[in-house]
């Protein structure tokens, strides 16, 4: 029998994302899902970027308060506050994978590891505030620094009066690796919540499962 907390899980946010996935969908009767086309950009997947990238930030800061009760979200949250509690407390554990490295494959067509090389650290300013940012030789996404170009500057005029069309980064790359963002940051939630058998199977999206070391070695072990 379902919990409240898997109702609510349910109805709030992969209810949500599945009719997103559906709108993404539709998208293909004009735009062939291909890295061909990873540079198209139109408006309906600019509107879509926006939604899944704000769902991401909805879900990431639910998320780190469910793996960690003594963390608080605000208005003034960011990315590196949140991906810092996750990226420490959560990892698969069929595959023992950790949540940067896991990959999914788009329609089975593209392999997306959406939150790879993003590693956040803690450390206090010279006030002695704590504050964080990526560990050095890493960084945010930039599916996700994209977004922020596209949400607060979608068009503007430089010094040289030329424009800067930063909507043209609302691409299906940068929407597709979103989605696949969003499909694994839910995936990990339910799996904290003990659901994530009981979800509606995803039409966009399959995981690929990491190799071990063992099953390598059993490759490649000569007869």
């Amino acid at each position: 029998m379902e919990n409240n907390r898997e109702k609510y899980f349910i109805n709030n946010y992969w209810n949500y994302y599945l009719e997103l996935e559906n709108e993404f969908l539709q998208v293909r009767k004009y735009i062939e899902f291909s890295e061909g086309n990873f540079k198209t950009y139109s408006i309906e997947l600019l509107k879509l970027y926006q939604a899944v990238c704000s769902e991401i930030d909805v879900v990431g800061k639910i998320f780190a308060s469910e793996i960690n009760s003594s963390f608080i979200a605000n208005n003034k949250t960011n990315i590196l506050k949140w991906w810092y509690e996750v990226q420490y407390k959560f990892t698969f554990k069929k595959s023992n994978c950790a949540i940067n490295e896991y990959e999914v494959r788009l329609l089975d067509l593209i392999s997306i590891k959406p939150w790879k090389k993003f590693i956040v650290e803690k450390y206090k300013d010279k006030k002695g505030v704590v504050r964080f940012r990526c560990s050095k030789n890493y960084d945010t996404p930039t599916w996700w620094k994209d977004y922020n170009k596209v949400k607060h500057q979608r068009i503007s005029l430089s010094k040289d009066d030329k424009i800067n069309e930063n909507y043209t980064k609302a691409n299906l790359k940068n929407t597709a690796e979103s989605f696949g963002a969003l499909y694994i940051l839910l995936l990990a939630y339910a799996e904290v919540l003990n659901i994530k058998d009981r979800l509606t199977v995803s039409k966009l999206f399959e995981v690929i499962k990491p190799i071990s070391v063992g099953e390598i070695e059993k490759l490649f072990k000569v007869a």
